[in-house]
């Protein structure tokens, strides 16, 4: 301290050691998996039902890990943080067309052979109707048609309306099933006469006939040629590789009939390097088409994106593309309109079919470089929905009408294209192809490796669900997991797969034998699976870690982190065990340290299991028990996030005893809230730091030592209760 001479009263503060440690949260958990949005290989925090559905699109019946996450906050879960994965194998659509709808003149007679039909395409996706009687004279326009039933704009609602009510006095609409084409020339009606109404059929735009996915063998240099015989049969032709002679002999004559031996899924299946993937839309005959590459393998999966029009001149001003990739972009539509300073506004709404379910609105953007208002900064920073890139060039407004933005028709909104979800559980390709992209990449952070993303941030709990549906069972994927965790000092939930979903199936699998004693102490599994009521109708049986995942959230927040989140307190809500077990049945799966849901009279379903997949007897693991390694792994991560501030101190008896005083406090303050054995603090924990556990040599190569020690709590497993009769007293 220095003094400056002058009498009085001099103030130092003198450090007094105390660094307060606050305990490490234990229940965040890190989830990977399939979602219909979100951003792919960047992990984000979520904290409720309603962050996921905002970030990630809620429950969808293709995506397993949307229920297990729902399942998290449901049984209790708070905070977890959410990595998409999204790849796409090498694939190819191949395309027909169909009747779009049949077009009829109101009226029997040949005059209805006059009729001509015109079709146009809206930005929006919908259509628009021209009719007029005769070659000349202005069209009768309908506009903004849509082919969904449900829709206000459903075109046989529309034009098939009484005349009086503003439908066509000329045509009525039949069959209305597709987009119809655009045509540019007329389309005339036929075939009227005394008692025939003239009549004639408009083709749609390119149908979906037959997607098909590459397994091992086929790249994007596989080539797919189809011929249709016109019989109701068709032929495709593979090329790099080519199937054997044999089975490109049964590629001819193919058929969409499930019960035919030449049905078209089982003789692609039998090439071995291709499948056809069922389910996304109805199979069709393909059209006669020259062969064509697979294409999309090794590529990101697609956002959609629209590139607009100009204000003046022909060619393309700005692109605006969907925040992230799926299906889901499609759904957006983009309005435009200028301002008088020279600007526009700009408008994004997000539609499910004919609904709107979200939007927003930028006025008095530019696209002048540096500018406060250019379109790509302020839509960068405040829009949740897309992205501005391409030619700096004002856009073309998206209608002429004289109308507010936010007034514009939806038939007039530029829609966003080309989006897709890559390939996805259930799909022919997935279950060979997801362990490479869930394992990832650690340099570029990708898969697995994208929790890297986090620190300073962490997580304490990991679940894979869609793992068990992979090829291997998920066996790669949860070994490289359990060794993540390790690292991570987080604990790691695993799923079994179907085929193991019974008493015989779940001891034949071999997990902890994969994972290794070393791995095993750090990892748990929760057998059957679990059947809950399906938001979308019926009932959904799916992985047990989520709801698992949120009972040991409520567990740690309610009784702490050295409670065994099992007993009839660990009661899951909303979901019953696949398989119902017996306590005989139990007693071989618990032996081999498999915790089993059972349902308990009056309790409902709980976790009745609270050991490692190193809790075998056999194995004698001093990690046997669940809470006993959370616990440890909740110490470890909080001293290492407490103690930076010990690195570059002295290294000498004074840094020791701060050590002892600051990591003996917070043990302490564990024993009091009940973590530890022992009716004492000495019988209870042990903190020790000074010249036995440091020596010399270790100071010489500025090493500290610390040993830290607990007495874990064990749950109580077997409750033996002893019964003896006393023989009644005789009197004296």
């Amino acid at each position: 301290m220095l003094l400056e001479g002058y009498p009085g009263v001099y103030i130092q503060e003198v450090p007094s050691g105390i660094r307060t440690i606050t305990g490490a949260s234990t229940a965040v958990l890190a989830i990977a998996g399939h979602f219909p949005r979100g951003p792919v290989d960047r992990p984000v925090r979520v904290t409720s039902w309603g962050d996921v559905e905002r970030h990630f699109g809620g429950i969808d019946r293709r995506y397993e890990a949307a229920y297990a996450l729902q399942e998290f906050f449901l049984q209790g879960g708070t905070q977890a943080w959410v990595a998409r994965i999204a790849f796409q194998q090498p694939s190819i659509v191949l395309t027909t067309t169909e009747t779009a709808m049949t077009v009829r003149a109101r009226n029997v007679g040949t005059a209805g052979d006059n009729i001509e039909v015109r079709i146009s395409h809206t930005n929006g996706g919908n259509f628009n109707l021209l009719v007029r009687d005769g070659n000349s004279g202005a069209f009768t326009e309908y506009a903004d048609l849509s082919t969904d039933p449900l829709s206000h704009r459903f075109a046989g609602l529309i034009v098939n309306a009484d005349v009086a009510a503003g439908g066509s006095p000329l045509v009525l609409l039949e069959n209305v099933a597709h987009l119809p084409a655009a045509n540019s020339t007329s389309i005339n009606l036929a075939g009227g006469g005394a008692s025939a109404a003239s009549s004639n059929t408009l083709p749609s735009v390119p149908l979906p006939a037959l997607t098909i996915q590459a397994l091992a063998g086929a790249t994007n240099s596989t080539t797919v040629a189809a011929t249709d015989n016109g019989n109701g049969t068709f032929n495709l032709v593979f090329n790099n590789p080519a199937p054997s002679a044999t089975v490109a002999n049964d590629l001819v004559n193919l058929s969409l009939n499930p019960t035919s031996p030449a049905y078209v899924v089982g003789r692609v299946a039998a090439t071995g390097f291709a499948a056809v993937v069922e389910g996304q839309h109805p199979l069709r005959i393909p059209a006669t088409a020259a062969a064509r590459s697979m294409s999309g393998g090794g590529a990101p999966v697609p956002s959609a994106s629209v590139a607009l029009p100009r204000a003046v001149g022909g060619g393309n001003s700005i692109t605006v593309t969907a925040v992230n990739p799926g299906s889901w972009g499609n759904g957006l539509r983009i309005g435009i309109m200028p301002t008088l300073s020279g600007g526009f506004d700009m408008s994004v709404a997000e539609y499910r079919g004919t609904e709107r379910v979200r939007g927003e609105l930028f006025r008095n953007l530019n696209v002048i470089p540096n500018d406060p208002n250019n379109v790509v900064t302020v839509i960068a920073r405040q829009s949740e929905l897309v992205r501005v890139s391409g030619t700096m060039i004002l856009p073309r407004a998206s209608s002429t009408a004289a109308v507010d933005i936010e007034n514009l028709a939806p038939d007039a909104l530029y829609a966003l294209t080309g989006g897709a979800d890559g390939t996805l559980p259930g799909d022919p390709a997935w279950a060979a192809s997801a362990g490479a992209a869930f394992l990832g990449n650690e340099t570029n952070r990708t898969g697995l490796f994208t929790f890297n993303h986090l620190d300073p941030d962490y997580f304490t709990l990991m679940a894979i669900p869609e793992a068990p549906y992979m090829a291997d069972g998920g066996n790669g994927v949860y070994a490289a997991a359990g060794a993540y965790c390790r690292d991570q000092l987080a604990f790691l939930l695993v799923d079994h797969p179907i085929a193991a979903d019974s008493v015989t199936g779940i001891t034949a699998w071999p997990i902890a034998q994969t994972l290794g004693t070393d791995l095993a102490r750090g990892s748990a599994l929760c057998f059957p699976k679990v059947i809950k009521s399906d938001p979308l109708g019926g009932e959904r049986t799916l992985s047990a870690s989520g709801s698992i995942a949120g009972l040991m959230a409520r567990t740690d927040a309610q009784r702490g982190v050295w409670k065994a989140p099992a007993g009839l307190d660990a009661s899951l809500a909303g979901v019953r065990p696949s398989v119902p077990m017996t306590d005989r049945q139990q007693a071989q799966l618990n032996k081999r340290g498999l915790n089993v849901i059972r349902v308990k009279p009056f309790a409902g379903s709980v976790n009745w299991g609270a050991r490692t997949l190193a809790g075998a007897d056999a194995l004698a693991s001093e990690w046997k028990y669940v809470p006993v390694r959370r616990t440890a792994l909740m110490i470890e991560r909080t001293l290492k996030d407490s103690l930076p501030w010990v690195v570059f101190e002295p290294n000498d008896e004074s840094l020791w005893a701060q050590i002892r005083l600051n990591i003996g406090a917070f043990m302490q303050s564990l024993f009091v809230q009940g973590a530890f054995q022992g009716s004492s603090p000495r019988e209870a924990y042990l903190v020790k730091c000074d010249g036995e556990t440091t020596s010399q040599q270790d100071v010489n190569s500025g090493v500290v030592n610390i040993l830290v020690g607990f007495a874990p709590l064990k749950p109580a497993e077997f409750v033996v209760v002893r019964l003896t009769q006393l023989a009644g007293r005789l009197a004296a």
